[in-house]
């Protein structure tokens, strides 16, 4: 769903002489309003059938206008199994102009893609000679599964159609965007509808939600002497900053999740047949008595933190399995026992979510430049020192983005100021972060 700045609510609220372009907080307030009541149609009053899960994110283009990628996933019921479903639900053809009068002129206006190939070469959409949403699409004369999960929908070779616009270009149905009429008609932009029955859908979409924003590279001032932090900046138009500014959501994700009860052991409720023996329902415990102990694996590895013993632990999870929940409850655990824990992260950033937390250079006074015999720069008689002897737990996260030489910096410290010669002066020591969000190095990429 894309931005229209034509939409009534964004013109008629313009002054004498304003474009659309002017009024960012229109664009982006209109748009919001608008993906809102989308959302209710398609989550409440089942437009396109009863949907059990779904996720979306919002992006803005480099000129401004916002626009949401959405998956949805229909329920068991509803599932689209067939070609014929397809043509229920996804149009790909020019309609009639005598039959459907408003739907010809919305999808000739939102539906079509913009002239490439050899009619315009240098389109965005070209790359390596050829367009790369793969227009103009071949005729075909009724709809049927694709080869790559995506169905060739029906585009009947029916003429060429005037597009308007005040150019005088004529399009078919091969130029035609897939979409649904009844979004079309009452939302009046472009709405791209398509089916996939494949796990493509879900890493299209969790590209777009983890790729960031678009960049843009520009040279602030010319010197010799390179300054990445001068030299590269990040360009954030107008619409999106709004949209930050009223905390608009940019992204989310929505399971079907089942909540299991809490319970205390041998407490849990058991449901029964009336008709069923007492051995019947002994049978939800032989699963029991066959797994607890693989259930209970961790406890005895990990019970050494309330007996104060040495340990180093590494918290590996990906993002939204609860991280940080562990952290915050660990903290809260330790301070009310009375000790102490320092709670550190490798960025600022992630510093601002755990309760006291610090950057682990700020904490430990660590050198910006580290090598295989650096120190930290804490003085045995300062009170920091006497901070860190008298620590418990020290947690710190977002590890992975650390340099080894900073850790064995940090260990050489630790044992020089507790006078233990064991991995990190005796501390118990919790290292927390994700591997899979480490950015992979691109092969001759460039500095941005």
């Amino acid at each position: 769903m894309t931005c229209n700045p034509s939409w009534d609510e964004i013109r008629n609220s313009l002054l004498p002489g304003q474009l659309p372009q002017d009024r960012p907080d229109l664009l982006s307030r209109v748009f919001h309003a608008k993906f809102e009541e989308f959302k209710d149609d398609i989550f409440n009053k089942g437009v396109l059938e009863e949907v059990v899960a779904y996720a979306y994110v919002i992006e803005f283009q480099k000129r401004g206008l916002p626009h949401a990628h959405m998956l949805l996933i229909l329920g068991d019921d509803d599932k689209l199994n067939s070609p014929d479903v397809y043509d229920q639900i996804v149009k790909a053809e020019i309609p009639l102009q005598s039959d459907q009068p408003e739907l010809y002129t919305s999808v000739l206006k939102h539906m079509i893609h913009g002239q490439c190939g050899t009619i315009n070469p240098r389109s965005p959409c070209m790359q390596k000679g050829k367009c790369k949403r793969h227009f103009p699409k071949p005729f075909v004369p009724y709809t049927v599964q694709g080869n790559d999960c995506y169905p060739l929908y029906q585009r009947r070779d029916m003429g060429q159609v005037p597009l308007g616009r005040g150019r005088n270009v004529c399009v078919d149905n091969s130029w035609v965007v897939p979409y649904n009429p009844w979004l079309l008609l009452k939302y009046n932009c472009h709405i791209n509808v398509e089916i996939c029955s494949s796990v493509k859908s879900v890493k299209y979409l969790y590209k777009y939600i983890h790729k960031g924003p678009d960049r843009v590279n520009m040279m602030l001032c010319p010197e010799s002497n390179i300054d990445e932090v001068k030299q590269y900046a990040r360009w954030v138009c107008a619409p999106e900053a709004l949209w930050r500014i009223y905390n608009f959501s940019r992204s989310r994700i929505y399971l079907a999740v089942e909540r299991l009860q809490i319970h205390m052991p041998n407490m849990q409720r058991v449901q029964f047949n009336e008709d069923q023996s007492v051995s019947e329902i002994l049978g939800v415990m032989e699963l029991w008595n066959e797994f607890h102990h693989f259930m209970m694996e961790d406890y005895p590895s990990s019970s050494n933190v309330n007996n104060g013993r040495n340990s180093t632990f590494f918290v590996d999870g990906p993002e939204g399995t609860g991280k940080t929940f562990l952290y915050r409850a660990l903290l809260s655990s330790v301070k009310k026992k009375g000790m102490i824990a320092l709670a550190t992260t490798s960025s600022g950033i992630a510093g601002t979510i755990l309760p006291g937390g610090r950057t682990a250079h700020s904490r430990f006074k660590i050198s910006l430049l580290v090598d295989a015999s650096t120190t930290c720069s804490i003085s045995k008689n300062s009170d920091l020192a006497e901070l860190i002897r008298r620590s418990t737990i020290i947690i710190w996260d977002e590890a992975p983005m650390t340099h080894r030489y900073v850790f064995e910096s940090v260990d050489r410290t630790f044992r020089d100021n507790t006078g233990v010669d064991s991995p990190f002066g005796g501390k118990i020591v919790i290292l927390r972060g994700d591997f899979r969000l480490i950015i992979p190095v691109i092969p001759n990429g460039s500095k941005a």
